[in-house]
């Protein structure tokens, strides 16, 4: 969660170099813990910063919040034993 706020606050500054550094993390970060949808999304969002492709970019940001949100409830649920 911390890398995404950081991520989205590159985004609302327009540091894109930064923003494209938080999405790489994201990304890897996501394909390690089995979220393979977040890391795709984080990939085309970083690919989006490469770009700066501000609509595109607003547009997965928020794909991938769901996504990063619905993964640390399975994570949670499952380390819970539920």
């Amino acid at each position: 969660p911390e890398e995404l706020n950081q991520l989205i606050a590159s985004l609302d500054a327009e540091d894109w170099k930064e923003a494209q550094r938080m999405a790489h993390s994201i990304k890897g970060a996501s394909r390690t813990v089995g979220a393979q949808r977040a890391g795709a999304i984080a990939e085309q969002l970083e690919y989006a910063c490469k770009q700066k492709d501000a609509p595109t970019a607003v547009q997965d940001i928020k794909i991938l919040e769901s996504e990063v949100g619905y993964a640390l409830e399975y994570i949670a649920r499952e380390q819970g034993g539920e």
